[in-house]
């Protein structure tokens, strides 16, 4: 299973109140962060692998099937560095839920697994 980490440091009342953060695993790490409606307010981390990961957004309520569904957006993360995904002050959002993977690969369809410890992302949601 994926190393997922949620936090709630805030209460529910308002606001951008749940944080949480994903470690690679040696796979596509498709991971559902949130099953119904989602506000995405950051998302940052770093890639630690010598190659371009990706990684995709999807807008679902399941976990994302890397391959089969259409993520609404691939972030490249350039070797070696970290990284910031620029999302609007107002956050960014995913009316049926928010799902994530990282593949080796930009297409739509790919399901390159990347390798254990190369990707870290961080995330603070509502």
């Amino acid at each position: 299973s994926n190393q997922m980490i949620t936090l709630n440091p805030q209460p529910a009342g308002g606001g951008f109140s749940a944080a949480g953060k994903l470690r690679s695993l040696a796979s596509t790490n498709a991971l559902t962060i949130k099953g119904s409606s989602a506000m995405l307010a950051s998302m940052q981390g770093f890639n630690l692998a010598a190659t371009n990961r990706f990684l995709k957004l999807y807008n679902k309520v399941s976990t994302p099937v890397p391959g089969t569904d259409t993520p609404i957006a691939i972030i490249t993360l350039p070797p070696n560095q970290s990284f910031k995904v620029d999302i609007p002050a107002m956050g960014w959002r995913f009316p049926l839920g928010l799902g994530i993977a990282i593949t080796g690969g930009i297409s739509d369809s790919d399901v390159t697994a990347i390798g254990a410890d190369e990707v870290v992302v961080n995330w603070v949601y509502a």
